[in-house]
């Protein structure tokens, strides 16, 4: 990916009339710590208590002082919080809004019981050689405290800190490396402001989403490619100061021992001008930086920010009363069906809407969609995109068509997904619908009343005035036939080479999977071989029943196919390489012979 350059210029602002600070840092779980907010001038209003999950605030005091310096009042109000935490991460305490001001929000880390540094060891991300830190990185994964499973999706945090005083550029994106996680978003970036330890620093801010792929312990690493350049005032660039302009040899030459301005002249170096010219004022003058003092040397740095390692412990998904419904759609979702018009004819087509809500990994959430039934035809899904991130809908609209007159119940549309936090399937349906369908038009109409019998006929009448033929509805009928003929033949034939351009990249994609399978046979990669026996399978079921191939799940199959016993397992044993994590060996002679009866007994 081409590395886009983001310019930060950071620089410093003006003191807050509202500011924050806490100690001691890291907190350790259990033990209080004192969080201050001290506001300048008179404070009437009682900031808020800040709400953080996991820290509990409460107001300990409020303390008021009053100066008088040169005649001018100055007033000056702290409120002291307690804070305790109850169990180890990373927190933010935020910004709080006290009348036209508002403090900085506040990192927090907090450590295990007894696990705390001592107080004059230096941060874990500092950067020892630098002395005060210039610039860090730091991630924060608010679920990792409550465990993930294989399929969860988790929010995550990149931020990094700098200076006020520097002049930073951010090349990309922060990188994740980690082999148990997939990694979407962290594109936006955020500049704000905090506080760390009691100091200032400008941020900017990623955001995205981590989704677990395989279970056990993983370990998550973040890092930030940047130029830093500050003034270091506790660093002077060096002098290369002359004494004087005569210190240069040409001088000492022209004016040494045995020329009329040597030592013991009236111009020597014991002279009252020898003396004018040695003094520093002079010297100064001639300093090699005479700008040097104005801030300090200047610092410029190519660095690769780096986060502390995190260690994530991931679980798979438990066997043991899965449904047979569940393609690996993993978090809290609720599902919802309507219909475009309740009111329809026999034959004539109805939009039926499924919309799915929640969080979790919306890649993974599918739905097969009303089912048919004798009164209802209900044809194949189309799923809509999929949302940014981890909250959102997903809508999958189907077409349905009643096939007999009067009310036409659709069924419910059932979703199973794992929910994590109850750490149980779940099984959702939408409530029935009903389709209230009138007879087509053009259907038989009821028989006239029958003539008695033995009564004569009633004869036809023809009177009436002659009319010209074209103005007649049957004199075009030929003509107006001959050209809808001509324009369905048109809108057959492309939609038959339509129909051939997407059989044809079917059967080429199915191909290619039978490809990566035999290849991942020969090179001995179980996990390979299982998933693109799987994709050509769906290729090619697909292109047979008329639907999208994505479509195509091991309950799909075991739906459709009288004995889809074998070619279900094979399925399975795909979701679990997905969903749970690898495989150590597959027997791939049996399996080649299970997908290659099954393609054969299903044309396509």
């Amino acid at each position: 990916m081409k590395n886009v350059l983001i310019a930060l210029l950071l620089l410093a602002g003006t003191a807050h009339a509202a500011s924050v600070q806490f100690e001691p840092l890291p907190l350790e779980v259990g033990r209080p710590g004192r969080l201050t907010i001290r506001l300048d001038g008179d404070a009437a209003q009682r900031p808020p208590t800040p709400h953080v999950p996991g820290l509990d605030l409460t107001l300990a005091g409020r303390s008021s002082r009053i100066q008088v310096i040169d005649g001018a009042l100055t007033a000056t109000t702290e409120y002291v919080y307690r804070v305790v935490a109850q169990r180890p991460g990373d927190y933010v305490i935020p910004s709080v809004q006290v009348g036209g001001e508002r403090t900085a929000p506040v990192d927090v880390p907090v450590v295990a019981a007894g696990a705390a540094p001592r107080a004059d060891a230096a941060p874990d991300d500092a950067d020892a050689s630098e002395g005060p830190r210039t610039a860090f990185l730091r991630f924060y994964l608010p679920d990792e405290g409550d465990g993930l499973r294989v399929g969860e999706t988790t929010p995550i945090v990149v931020r990094a800190y700098f200076r006020p005083d520097a002049q930073v550029t951010v090349e990309g994106r922060p990188e994740l490396e980690t082999d148990g996680f997939t990694v979407d978003g962290l594109e936006q970036l955020d500049q704000g402001e905090h506080t760390v330890r009691g100091e200032r620093y400008l941020t900017a801010t990623w955001r995205g989403t981590l989704t677990a792929v395989k279970e056990g312990a993983h370990a998550i690493t973040a890092s930030l490619p940047a130029t830093v350049r500050w003034r270091d005032r506790s660093r002077r660039r060096p002098r290369a100061r002359r004494r004087s302009p005569f210190d240069d040899p040409f001088f000492r030459d022209a004016f040494g021992a045995g020329s009329p301005f040597g030592a013991g002249s009236p111009f020597g170096a014991g002279s009252p001008f020898g003396q004018l010219m040695d003094d520093p004022f002079f010297g100064s003058a001639f300093d090699a930086d005479p700008f040097a003092a104005l801030g300090g040397a200047l610092q410029q740095k190519s660095l690769t920010l780096r986060a502390g390692r995190k260690a994530v412990e991931v679980a798979g998904l438990p066997t043991e009363g899965r449904p047979d419904t569940f393609d690996g759609a993993v978090g809290q979702f609720t599902i919802d069906a309507t219909l475009d018009d309740a009111r329809t004819t026999v034959g004539e087509p109805r939009t039926l809407t499924v919309t799915i809500t929640g969080e979790g990994n919306f890649d993974q959430v599918r739905t097969a969609g009303a089912a048919s039934t004798d009164t209802l035809r209900a044809y194949p899904v189309a799923a809509g995109a999929s949302p940014a991130g981890r909250e959102g809908a997903k809508v999958f609209t189907q077409p349905v068509v009643a096939r007999a007159d009067g009310d036409v119940t659709i069924p419910p549309v059932a979703f199973t997904f794992f929910d994590p936090r109850a750490d149980a399937y779940r099984t959702v349906e939408t409530r029935p619908l009903t389709l209230h369908a009138a007879p087509a038009a053009g259907a038989t109409p009821a028989a006239p009343p029958s003539v008695a019998a033995g009564a004569p006929a009633p004869a036809a009448d023809h009177r009436g005035p002659l009319a010209a033929p074209w103005t007649q509805a049957r004199f075009w009928a030929l003509p107006g036939g001959a050209l809808a003929l001509s324009l369905l033949m048109i809108v057959g034939v492309g939609l038959r080479r339509w129909h051939h351009d997407a059989t044809a990249r079917s059967r080429r994609a199915e191909r290619a999977a039978l490809r990566r399978m035999r290849r991942a046979a020969r090179r001995r990669r179980p996990a390979d071989f299982l998933l693109a026996a799987q994709r050509a399978a769906q290729h090619h079921f697909g292109r047979a029943w008329g639907v999208e191939s994505d479509a195509i799940t091991g309950h799909e199959i075991a739906a459709r196919l009288p004995d889809a016993g074998p070619l279900r397992a094979l399925f399975d044993a795909a979701d679990r390489v997905r969903f749970g994590g690898g495989v150590d060996t597959v027997d791939y002679t049996h399996w080649r012979r299970t997908l290659r009866a099954a393609l054969k007994e299903q044309p396509a």
